[in-house]
């Protein structure tokens, strides 16, 4: 029976029947399941930080950092020179002057989007976390199921003796 597919793109029951598409179905169910656990990560990650989106900016450091500070809200030459020489409040850190310019650009001076980016950084490095710590247990696998059987044959040979 060959699959039929309507012109508005609906598929049939005897589609439905064909081995090839049905093969293609699972593998799309596979590649969904496999993305599950890294979409969680970066969902639960922006859940758990998306109370900051409501905040304005702080009464810590952010008057200094952001709003009394005109050096990071451009990209000129003589911005970017700031960004990657100053050591202000006493930090050097070029990306996030590099990032809280970009905020600028798109976002003014409204904490939203500073807390936005804030937000989604931090899901990204949940998601970078997880693939370094899956690759990491990967790793550590043989070599802990190696020390396991060690550990065992070494209680098998002291029973005996």
């Amino acid at each position: 029976m060959k699959p039929v597919e309507r012109r508005d793109g609906e598929i049939t029951v005897a589609s439905m029947l064909d081995p090839e598409r049905a093969e293609s179905t699972r593998m799309g169910i596979r590649g969904l399941l496999r993305c599950l656990p890294v979409l969680l990560v970066a969902l639960i990650t922006f859940v758990a930080f998306s109370p900051a989106l409501r905040n304005g900016f702080v009464n810590w450091d952010d008057l200094e950092t952001l709003v009394e500070n005109q050096n990071f809200r451009g990209f000129s030459w003589s911005h970017l020179l700031w960004m990657f020489t100053t050591f202000h409040q006493g930090h050097y850190q070029p990306l996030s002057w590099i990032t809280f310019g970009l905020d600028y650009l798109l976002w003014g001076m409204e904490p939203f989007g500073y807390h936005l980016t804030n937000t989604l950084l931090h899901s990204a490095n949940a998601v970078l976390f997880y693939f370094v710590s899956r690759r990491l247990l990967t790793i550590a696998e043989p070599i802990s199921s190696a020390v396991v059987v060690n550990l065992a044959a070494g209680c098998r040979s002291s029973a005996a003796g």
